[in-house]
């Protein structure tokens, strides 16, 4: 929050923007303002005080004894919910393991060379699941 600095004998009123910075005013505000408009009175971009808009937040979010209410669990942010997919199914791991092998082996067909090291790495995972 911008707080006001006026020195005595200034024509242009200084605000201090954040902890050591300070921004000139050309237009000075006059001392009777800053006392009359506290946070809780001053009008917002619709002409309503902040605090009559606390008001009205807070009666609607009110809840009645009476009424059940439940519990609405948040929408999961898309990318958490595609990590945590690659995470369960080791899909980063596999890729690491095709590519690595990929350029170690330089292959004259690629896609078959893909194809194939999919089919063994599928044939492991049968193998250690019969196990």
């Amino acid at each position: 929050m911008a707080a006001a600095v006026q020195e005595p004998g200034d024509d242009v009123q200084k605000i201090l923007l954040t902890q050591g910075d300070v921004s000139e005013n050309p237009t000075p505000i006059p001392d009777h303002v800053n006392k009359e408009m506290s946070p809780s009175v001053m009008p917002n971009a619709v002409g309503q005080s902040t605090g009559l808009l606390e008001e009205k937040l807070k009666e609607s979010l009110r809840v009645d004894d009476n009424e059940s209410t439940e519990y609405i669990s948040p929408i999961e942010d898309p990318y958490t919910r595609a990590v945590k997919y690659l995470e369960r199914y080791n899909v980063m791991h596999i890729f690491q393991q095709l590519t690595a092998s990929l350029v170690f082996h330089r292959p004259e067909d690629p896609l078959q060379f893909l194809l194939d090291e999919i089919l063994k790495i599928q044939k492991e995972k049968e193998a250690t699941l019969a196990e």
